[in-house]
C-alpha cells in the first residue's frame, strides 16, 4: 500500500481544485489593498512616525489573528463531521491507521491556509522597503506566524478527534485557543512556574519576534517557538492515536427523567410558537452567558483599584469591555446557528417546511428562543458598562474639577459607543449568521464564518469608528436574503447539487 495514501489523495485533489489557486491570488490582492489603505490613512494623518514599522505591526498582528483562528474554521470539525456521517468507521475497515487519517485530514484542511499565509508574506515584506524593519525581524515574524497557524490547526484536529458535535467542537477549540493565547501568558505574573508554562503559548514567539524585543533576549523567542511547535506535534500524535478508539458512537442511556420532563411549560411554549417548544429541549446557554457577565461585573468593580479614577470609565468602556463582549457575541453566534446546522444535517428543517409553518414563523420562534437565553445577560452587560460612568459623574459632582469632567465625558462617549457597537454586532451576527447557516453548502462553517466576517475582518475599521457601517451592511444583506421563501432557497440548493451530480 502507498505510504500515507490519504495524504497523497488530498494533495492530488487540492492540486486539481481551482479554489486552491484562486485563494492565493485573492489573499494577496486583499492584503495589498489593506496595506495600501493603511498607508493612505497613515500618510494623511498628522504627526506620522515610522511608516514601515507601523505597517509591519498592523499587518503582522492582523495575520496572527487569522492564523490563530484557522483551527476553529478549518480543522475543528473535520473529523467530527466524518463521525456524524458514519464514514470514518469505513476507513478503519481497511489497512489504514489512525495517523493516516489524521495526517490526511490535517494536510487537506491546512494546505489552503498555508498557501494564504505564504501569499501574505510578500505583502508583509513591503515594510522592509519603507524602513524601520530588518530582514531578520521579517523572517522571525514569518516563523512565528507559521508556528501559530500549525498550532491552531493541530489543536483543532485534536479536539475534532474527541468531539462529535460540530458546534461543541468549534466552541471547545476556540476556548482552548483563548486559554493558550491569553491564559498561559497571564501566568507570567507567577515568579517560578509562570514563565515556563507560558512558553507553550504561540503568542510568545510572535511578541518576541520584534527587533527591540529580540535583542538581548533571543531565548525568549526560540524557546517558546520550539515548545509550542513540539506541542503542536503532540496534538497531531494524540489525534492519530485517539481516533481509532473514539470514532464509535457512544450508546445513549435511557432516562425516565429525560422522557418525563415537566410538560406544562413546554406546552405553553408550543402554544406560543411551535418552533419555540422544539428549541426548548436544547441545552440553554444562559448559564455560560451569565458567567461571562459575572466576570465582567467583577472586572468593573475592581477596575478603579488598578486604573486612576478619572480614566477608569474610559479604560473600562473602550478597552476592557472588548474581550468580554467578544466572548458573549461568539457564544451568541454559536447558539444562533446551532439549530439550523443540526436541522439541515438531520432533515428537521425540511420536515418543518413541509408543514403549514411559514419562514417567518420559523424565524420568529428562533428569535424568541434566543431572547429567552440572551436578553437579560445582554441588558445586564450594558448596565454594567454604564456603572463606571455613574462613578465618574459622582466624582465630578463632588470635586467639580477638570480631570473629573474629562473622565465623565470620555467615559460617557466610550460607554455609549461600546453599547451601540455591541448591539449592532449582535444584530449583524443574527441576520448574517442565519443567512450563512441557511445558504452554505456546509452549514457547520456558518458560526465561524459569521464571527470572521462580522467581528474579525472589520477590526481595522474600529480605530476610525466606521465599523458600524460594516454591521449595517451585514444587517441589510442578511435581512434582505432571509425575506425569501426558505423552501425556494433549499430547493435551489438541491437542484444545483443534482445538476452537478448529473454532470459527473
Amino acid at each position: 500500500m502507498t505510504f500515507l495514501p490519504i495524504v497523497d489523495r488530498e494533495l492530488r485533489a487540492a492540486a486539481r481544485r481551482k479554489g486552491t489557486y484562486r485563494l492565493r491570488s485573492w489573499t494577496a490582492v486583499v492584503g495589498m489593498l489593506a496595506g495600501f489603505g493603511f498607508l493612505l490613512a497613515y500618510w494623511v494623518s498628522p504627526g506620522r512616525g515610522n511608516m514601515g514599522d507601523s505597517l509591519f505591526t498592523v499587518l503582522s498582528g492582523y495575520t496572527f489573528g487569522l492564523c490563530a483562528l484557522a483551527g476553529v474554521f478549518l480543522t475543528a470539525d473535520c473529523l467530527s463531521e466524518e463521525k456524524r456521517e458514519g464514514t470514518l468507521g469505513l476507513l478503519f475497515l481497511t489497512d489504514l491507521k489512525g495517523y493516516d487519517v489524521a495526517l490526511g485530514k490535517f494536510l487537506g484542511r491546512s494546505l489552503n491556509a498555508l498557501y494564504g499565509l505564504l501569499a501574505l508574506l510578500p505583502v508583509l515584506g513591503l515594510a522592509l522597503l519603507l524602513g524601520g524593519v530588518t530582514g531578520r525581524e521579517f523572517w522571525r515574524m514569518a516563523l512565528a506566524l507559521v508556528n501559530a497557524l500549525l498550532f491552531s490547526l493541530a489543536l483543532g484536529l485534536a479536539v475534532s478527534a474527541v468531539a462529535r458535535d460540530s458546534q461543541r467542537a468549534m466552541g471547545c477549540t476556540f476556548g482552548c485557543l483563548l486559554a493558550f493565547l491569553a491564559g498561559l501568558p497571564a501566568l507570567t505574573g507567577l515568579r517560578h512556574a509562570g514563565l515556563w508554562v507560558a512558553w507553550l503559548s504561540p503568542l510568545y514567539p510572535f511578541a518576541n519576534a520584534r527587533e527591540w524585543m529580540y535583542l538581548g533576549r533571543a531565548a525568549d523567542f526560540w524557546g517558546p517557538l520550539v515548545c509550542s511547535q513540539l506541542l503542536s506535534w503532540l496534538f497531531l500524535g494524540f489525534a492519530g492515536c485517539a481516533l481509532p478508539r473514539l470514532w464509535r458512537e457512544p450508546g445513549k442511556e435511557g432516562s425516565l427523567e429525560w422522557h418525563f420532563k415537566p410538560l406544562g411549560a413546554r406546552n405553553l411554549l408550543l402554544a406560543r410558537n411551535p418552533l419555540l417548544g422544539l428549541l426548548s429541549s436544547q441545552k440553554n446557554p444562559a448559564k455560560a452567558a451569565w458567567l461571562i457577565v459575572i466576570v465582567w461585573g467583577l472586572v468593573v468593580i475592581l477596575a478603579p483599584m488598578f486604573v486612576p479614577r478619572p480614566a477608569a470609565s474610559v479604560v473600562v468602556g473602550w478597552y476592557v469591555m472588548r474581550p468580554f463582549g467578544f466572548l458573549l457575541k461568539v457564544l451568541f453566534t454559536f447558539q444562533l446557528c446551532r439549530f439550523l446546522v443540526e436541522a439541515r444535517s438531520n432533515g428537521i428543517l425540511e420536515a418543518l417546511l413541509c408543514t403549514p409553518l411559514t419562514s417567518r414563523d420559523i424565524l420568529k420562534g428562533h428569535t424568541l428562543a434566543l431572547r429567552r437565553s440572551f436578553l437579560w445577560p445582554v441588558v445586564t452587560f450594558l448596565g454594567l458598562l454604564l456603572a463606571p460612568v455613574g462613578a465618574a459623574f459622582m466624582q465630578f459632582v463632588q470635586t467639580a474639577d477638570f480631570p473629573s469632567f474629562m473622565g465623565f465625558l470620555g467615559g460617557s462617549f466610550s460607554a455609549i459607543f461600546g453599547g451601540v457597537r455591541l448591539v449592532a454586532d449582535i444584530c449583524a451576527l443574527y441576520w448574517f449568521g442565519l443567512w450563512l447557516a441557511l445558504w452554505l453548502k456546509r452549514p457547520a462553517f456558518a458560526p465561524g464564518l459569521a464571527v470572521l466576517y462580522v467581528l474579525v475582518l472589520p477590526t481595522p475599521l474600529s480605530f476610525c469608528l466606521v465599523d458600524i457601517f460594516a454591521d449595517l451592511f451585514f444587517i441589510l444583506w442578511g435581512a434582505t436574503q432571509l425575506q425569501q421563501d426558505w423552501r425556494w432557497l433549499l430547493a435551489r440548493q438541491y437542484s444545483q447539487l443534482g445538476a452537478r451530480s448529473g454532470v459527473r
